[in-house]
């Protein structure tokens, strides 16, 4: 989930509609829930400490359910509510996401070992990045979910100096490929500067904390959390820090992606069946998609071939199209979830109805505007 989100108010005079609501509720805690699950399930699932015992069998269990998120995104082809943000987007959805699957077959199929290499540590910068808009976007929707002020200048530089204190920290994790690209010194002085920054954006977030503190409530909690996200990084060994951080990215997205699923059971269901079941189907049709993505693109594809960027052309060529599942991934992301533009915020204020609703109900949704100041 990318994060050019800004915050939708509520209109005037309906604030006590949200406040009192059941749904806005059930998403903060949701959100609440799977953003610490990764760090209370990623020692699981790191191999590092799990080499070979018991825990293996939960291990790969976590881990495919962190990973199979990247699938989800898929679902918006087969959505017929998606159909008006598909067209407004065709570049995006038609030109730019299938021209990438070709773009990193032929890039490493004919690349050098020198130019994989730069793909793969450059796609690490980029992952590093959207996992940090999600962790921004979340927190712009639990901003609307709990009825508060709109995302402040201050909270959104502290979340995204965050992202980019990860994006130095996890230079330990590509050392390879950094080794590759003649740059192995390089490592150490971003390693340094990551940690520089983290504790910037850690100190920003306590200051604003602090300036607050006459009033604090879980917003600053969530603050805190996503502009330490990437804490890990630079305490446990690498291995166990990255599958910490990316399994709660992805327990967040499987969770929108569920609220997603539920709201278009409709668009499935068999008329016989009562409507009852329509948020059961929906979920059920999103998921599919998801396994079947994950399946073809993250385990049967990168399976296929030697897990090293030296083996021979096709193989190298097979494994860029493993990857490109991912980069599509961020590049549908980026265009889903812009609430700064109007229909992007039409149908994620369809789909996410736990928080919308309440403006629905009292025949108000056309009145709710985007905060414009933090549109990213």
């Amino acid at each position: 989930m990318a994060a050019n989100a800004s915050v939708l108010t509520l209109p005037a005079g309906h604030d006590h509609v949200a406040s009192v609501d059941r749904g806005p509720r059930i998403f903060v805690a949701t959100m609440l829930f799977a953003s610490l699950l990764g760090f209370a399930t990623g020692p699981l699932i790191a191999p590092e400490w799990w080499p070979d015992n018991p825990q293996k069998t939960i291990s790969y269990m976590l881990h495919f359910v962190a990973s199979m998120h990247i699938g989800l995104t898929y679902f918006l082809y087969v959505d017929r509510d998606a159909k008006e943000l598909i067209e407004s987007q065709k570049y995006r959805f038609y030109l730019v996401s299938p021209l990438l699957f070709l773009v990193f077959f032929v890039a490493f199929y004919y690349g050098s070992v020198i130019e994989r290499n730069l793909i793969w540590v450059s796609l690490g910068a980029w992952t590093l990045w959207h996992f940090q808009k999600q962790n921004f976007g979340i927190f712009c929707l639990l901003a609307t979910a709990r009825n508060e002020i709109s995302t402040r200048s201050l909270e959104k530089k502290s979340i995204y100096l965050g992202g980019f204190a990860g994006i130095c920290l996890n230079a330990v994790g590509y050392a390879g490929g950094l080794s590759a690209l003649g740059l192995p010194g390089f490592v150490y002085p971003c390693f340094v500067v990551g940690c520089v920054l983290q504790a910037a954006a850690t100190g920003l977030a306590l200051w604003i904390i602090y300036a607050d503190r006459q009033n604090i409530t879980l917003r600053h909690f969530f603050l805190l959390l996503f502009s330490s996200y990437w804490l890990t990084l630079g305490i446990l060994p690498w291995g166990v820090a990255w599958m910490t951080c990316a399994a709660g990215h992805g327990y967040q997205y499987v969770a929108i992606m569920t609220m997603v699923g539920a709201e278009s059971g409709e668009n499935f269901r068999d008329r016989r069946l009562p409507r009852s079941f329509a948020p059961f189907i929906g979920v059920a049709v999103t998921a599919a998609i998801g396994l079947l993505v994950y399946g073809i693109g993250g385990r049967l594809i990168y399976h296929m071939v030697p897990q090293s960027l030296q083996s021979d052309a096709l193989s190298n060529g097979i494994l860029g199209l493993s990857f490109a599942f991912t980069g599509v991934h961020y590049v549908l992301d980026a265009g889903i979830w812009r609430l700064n533009k109007p229909i992007p915020r039409k149908y994620v204020r369809r789909k996410l109805a736990l928080i919308f609703n309440p403006a629905a109900a009292s025949g108000q949704v056309d009145r709710l505007q985007p905060r414009t100041d933090v549109a990213g």
